[in-house]
């Protein structure tokens, strides 16, 4: 019995996506859901329902999220010396929770501005990890509450300046 029924939006990985079918006995996989990513609208994922304990999540609530919205400037950066700061970037990401996204962003940001206003170029892991966690948190947040990416990230950083 498959947990997720077709159109439901889940986590797998580092992307969000939708189910958009669940096929039967799939190369010998046994059933398996197809899951369309809404960042790449050319991107399928195909995985056994055997793990959807492990390779997939629910979507954040939209009460979560607004919850989380609310919690982010309690949130604080890290400490990451630059050597370190892509293991520890990796572990963020792969740890799946919110809060620790939030970190990664503000930790990634602060980073980017330190660098600028001291005249220096941005770190490019820097950059890179600022974008995917601002992807994989938006689109998320954009899903949880009925908006779009550009418009959850605006609110997010309204929410931030006010």
């Amino acid at each position: 019995m498959a947990k997720y029924k077709i159109g439901d939006f889940v986590v797998h990985g580092r992307e969000v996506g939708k189910i958009t079918d669940i096929k039967k006995d799939f190369r010998g996989m046994g059933d398996c859901y197809r899951i369309q990513s809404l960042g790449d609208d050319t991107l399928y994922v195909t995985t056994p329902l055997s793990t959807e304990d492990t390779a997939l999540r629910a979507v954040i609530s939209s009460k979560d999220a607004k919850k989380l919205i609310e919690e982010m400037l309690g949130i604080d950066t890290l400490q990451v010396e630059q050597r370190n700061a892509e293991a520890v970037y990796n572990g963020l990401i792969r740890s799946g929770d919110h809060r620790d996204m939030v970190r990664l962003i503000k930790t990634s940001y602060a980073n980017c501005e330190d660098k600028k206003s001291k005249g220096l170029q941005k770190n490019e892991k820097d950059k890179m990890f600022l974008r995917l966690g601002e992807r994989m948190l938006f689109s998320e947040l954009a899903i949880a509450l009925g908006m779009s990416f550009e418009d959850a990230k605006a609110h997010v950083i309204e929410k931030l300046q006010n």
